[in-house]
């Protein structure tokens, strides 16, 4: 049996050979604020910062303010990752339940 702290250190090789990235990560959607602002500030070459565009912002007119949002919030000048939420649009705005039927087709 491996032993959880085995995988701390561990590291994979990224496919295109410009460095590794750690195979165990945590979420920032952790209790402690000041950890979460510590660990991403203080050792931010040691880690791969990934985080999510939300499903209101796909189109390509809000990508861009969404990913500069994102950089505020996190307090970083650049991320190592930026996904989807989701496969799938919402329609732009405040309603976060309505799909964008357009974006679907």
């Amino acid at each position: 049996m491996i032993d959880s702290f085995d995988f701390r250190a561990k590291r994979m090789p990224l496919s295109h050979g410009a460095g590794h990235v750690l195979v165990l990560g945590f979420g920032t959607l952790i209790p402690d604020a000041a950890a979460t602002i510590s660990a991403t500030r203080d050792a931010r070459e040691d880690i791969f910062v990934t985080t999510k565009v939300w499903n209101t912002n796909h189109r390509a007119e809000r990508f861009e303010p969404a990913f500069e949002a994102s950089l505020n919030r996190l307090g970083l000048d650049d991320l190592d990752l930026y996904l989807s939420h989701t496969p799938f649009a919402f329609q732009p705005g405040d309603d976060q339940d309505r799909l964008d039927e357009g974006l679907m087709k």
